[in-house]
């Protein structure tokens, strides 16, 4: 059977001075966007090009969870055991059963690309349709879609994630800035990360205090703290595929990002292409 890689990143932030990257094997090689990680396992959406959405066991066992879908962005799981993946090409947000079923839940076109969960099971989704502008819709636990945030300062935003408190962070594309949103809908500048290319952002993760951003173009990942403090967390900046120290591994265009519940591990798939590996 053919063995794959797929990096990953050990976050230890009492002893960060030892963290590495290192390679999880998977049993074949896929296509990832976003990325979901529940009860050891990773769900990993097949991106705007696919179809599917892939289980990874904990021993690197790749197999199909559902399948019909178009253009998979993101994956996001519900208190009630359902999952949520929306889709870039047909403009919807799918549901999907534990055991794979897949039913359509809602229309939120164009183009609905990450997603965040809110305290409340509330589903928000970024819109990136690559003309400097864009937006996030809120959809209820009753299936209702509600414009959230419409204009600048989003500009082609994708990443999308909440903090404790319920404030949400938004990575944008094409200028890199991640702005924070008040809960009530008020959208400020927090930091921009600083690399050049087409693609500066990608997925985001918060997780105590740090959001853990993936930059597809600058091949690194940064951390930005919540007053806005920009660093980088693991990568060289020069592109391709190797493990160690944080500051020397090389990335190839991090695109999907998700964290163990406990913030030991950042899982980080390559973009842009198909995978033989992940790193963390």
């Amino acid at each position: 059977m053919k063995r794959c890689n797929l990096l990953l990143i050990f976050i230890l932030s009492t002893i960060a001075s030892i963290a590495q990257v290192s390679d999880f094997t998977l049993s074949s090689s896929i296509k990832t966007d976003g990325l979901f990680f529940d009860n050891d396992t990773l769900y990993v959406a097949e991106g705007w090009s696919g179809s599917r959405v892939f289980k990874i066991l904990p021993d690197g066992e790749v197999t199909i969870f559902c399948t019909n879908l178009d253009g998979p962005i993101d994956v996001v799981r519900k208190s009630q055991g359902n999952f949520y993946v929306s889709e870039w090409n047909s403009g919807r947000i799918a549901e999907i059963t534990p055991m794979g079923i897949v039913s359509s839940y809602i229309s939120v076109s164009p183009g609905p690309g990450p997603m965040a969960l809110d305290k409340d099971d509330n589903i928000y989704v970024t819109h990136n349709i690559n003309n400097g502008s864009g937006s996030i819709t809120r959809i209820d636990t009753a299936g209702n879609a509600h414009p959230f945030y419409l204009g600048p300062p989003l500009n082609n935003p994708g990443g999308i994630d909440f903090d404790e408190l319920g404030k949400l962070y938004v990575a944008n594309f094409n200028n890199g800035n991640i702005i924070a949103i008040s809960p009530t809908g008020q959208a400020s500048l927090l930091a921009t990360i600083p690399v050049s290319g087409t693609w500066k952002t990608a997925h985001i993760k918060y997780h105590a205090g740090l959001l853990y951003v993936n930059s597809l173009s600058g091949n690194r990942i940064f951390k930005v703290d919540t007053i806005g403090q920009v660093s980088v967390f693991a990568g060289s900046g020069i592109g391709g595929h190797l493990g160690g120290p944080l500051l020397e591994a090389r990335f190839s265009n991090p695109d999907g990002l998700c964290l163990s519940p406990d913030g030991k591990i950042l899982w980080v798939a390559k973009g842009l292409a198909s995978t033989s590996y992940f790193q963390k």
